[in-house]
């Protein structure tokens, strides 16, 4: 079941940042499966809804169809004119590279931090990982060697 309605589209298009939020989270009733969501940016830094879908698996195709029928109403199937954000969702990475080859995509910084304190614990690390994300171009690597 895919869901966009038109006053969350429109609002989108007319007052939101060209950046589109994508992520998934367990459905846990007694019919199961996934919700989709895709979401913007407005004006106060704020999360906008855009559209949702539920499907029973969160797999490459689901996504596709997901982000087919997403582009399609907000009117950007095969442009780069989108950035997307994301948190390495299975089959999402592959799905954008079909449909918007040439768009920018991203991780989410909260996400990415969750898998790095897996690994490395301390608050040297932390502090390390801070350093690289405020850092300028010019000192990114050098604080990437740390």
């Amino acid at each position: 079941m895919y869901v966009c309605l038109s006053a969350l589209k429109n609002g989108f298009l007319s007052g939101c940042r060209p950046i589109i939020g994508l992520d998934g989270c367990f459905l846990k009733t007694c019919y199961g499966g996934q919700l989709l969501v895709a979401v913007g940016r407005d004006g106060n830094d704020n999360m906008f809804p855009i559209a949702m879908v539920v499907v029973q698996v969160e797999i490459r195709e689901n996504w596709t169809w997901f982000l087919g029928e997403l582009l399609d109403d907000i009117g950007g199937l095969g442009t780069s004119m989108w950035s997307f954000i994301s948190d390495r969702q299975k089959g999402l990475i592959e799905a954008l590279k079909d449909l918007v080859p040439d768009s920018e995509h991203r991780f989410s910084l909260r996400h990415m931090y969750e898998n790095f304190k897996i690994k490395f614990k301390s608050q040297d690390s932390k502090n390390s990982l801070e350093s690289c994300i405020n850092s300028k171009q010019s000192d990114f690597e050098r604080y990437m060697q740390n």
